[in-house]
């Protein structure tokens, strides 16, 4: 007669020990529950293993700076004879096709449907000349003018005022060929356009440099005069014992911003009365405390001598 096994009322854990099925039988359940409670984890949250911790963007077009090219000498632009709007040239539209396709096809692409390779990063999107909607200026003769002229903020549209207003006529005249419910020019406003920009009687250009490059001679000219005025600051500072030295400690604030202020114009060195009312009238922004007002006459000319002394050793 087969035995059946015995039936414990309590786990015996030295048996267990000593039999490892039992020992696994008893562990597996948790090991179970733990794999099972990792994987419902994992997959929950699989949608944020996959998503980068920063989303992409796409720069802002708005900011886009376009810097302008440098002209030489005052160049004079003859008229343009706004009229021929009415009725463009193949001349007019040969050359305009020619002018869009070195001044406007990275943006608005080959054929004017507003997919350059570099629109692909603007925001705005380039306009597509195919459509007539969402045109900000409007699709007239004048508009498109205005806008190559001026450009729309907020875009990445540039303004191509530098372009001669005959090659401007002949880009708007080449886009129109894109679509054919442009508006068509009257009379009136071609000759409204033409008051308004005195297209026909042509221009007289000055030189022009770009803005990078004016900012560097800005800065090229202005640091002599910084260098003066540290220069200045430095000798106050070491040499503290001087009476001149001792009163501008004692009513300057930011000595440094004192001594910028009194460098931006060279009015207060006319006289004492002009350099008091140069001190007293704007102490909230020259570096002067508004205690300077206090000062006895000897102070304040003993102050001006001292000051009007070491500018003029400087800036000769």
């Amino acid at each position: 007669m087969e035995q059946r096994p015995q039936i414990e009322d309590e786990i015996n854990f030295h048996n267990v020990l000593r039999n490892p099925k039992r020992w696994f039988g008893l562990i597996y359940p948790y090991f179970f529950v733990i794999i099972l409670i990792g994987g419902y984890y994992f997959v929950d949250h699989l949608g944020v293993a996959n998503q980068n911790e920063v989303s992409p963007t796409l720069p802002d077009s708005a900011n886009v700076f376009i810097d302008i090219k440098p002209t030489k000498g005052a160049a004079a632009t003859q008229g343009v004879d706004v009229k021929q709007m009415m009725q463009p040239t193949d001349a007019m539209i040969s050359k305009g096709k020619t002018l869009f396709q070195a001044n406007c096809i990275s943006c608005h692409g080959q054929n004017g449907m507003g997919d350059g390779p570099a629109g692909a990063a603007l925001n705005p999107k380039p306009r597509n000349f195919h459509s007539n909607q969402g045109w900000k200026n409007g699709r007239r003769v004048s508009d498109m003018f205005q806008t190559l002229q001026k450009g729309i903020p907020g875009s990445g549209m540039p303004a191509f005022e530098y372009l001669p207003a005959g090659d401007r006529l002949d880009i708007i005249s080449y886009v129109r060929t894109f679509a054919n419910d442009f508006p068509k020019p009257t009379e009136q406003e071609l000759t409204d356009l033409d008051k308004t920009f005195n297209l026909s009687k042509g221009t007289q250009a000055a030189s022009q440099i770009p803005v990078s490059e004016a900012i560097t001679n800005i800065n090229s000219e202005a640091l002599p005069r910084m260098q003066n005025i540290y220069s200045i600051l430095s000798y106050i500072n070491n040499n503290t014992g001087e009476a001149g030295a001792q009163i501008f400690n004692r009513v300057s604030g930011n000595k440094l911003r004192s001594l910028i202020y009194l460098n931006s114009s060279d009015a207060w060195k006319t006289s004492l009365d002009d350099f008091t009312r140069t001190i007293t009238s704007n102490t909230d922004q020259n570096g002067f405390l508004p205690a300077v007002v206090n000062l006895s006459g000897k102070d304040w000319n003993d102050l001006y001598q001292y000051l009007l002394n070491l500018y003029s050793k400087r800036s000769a």
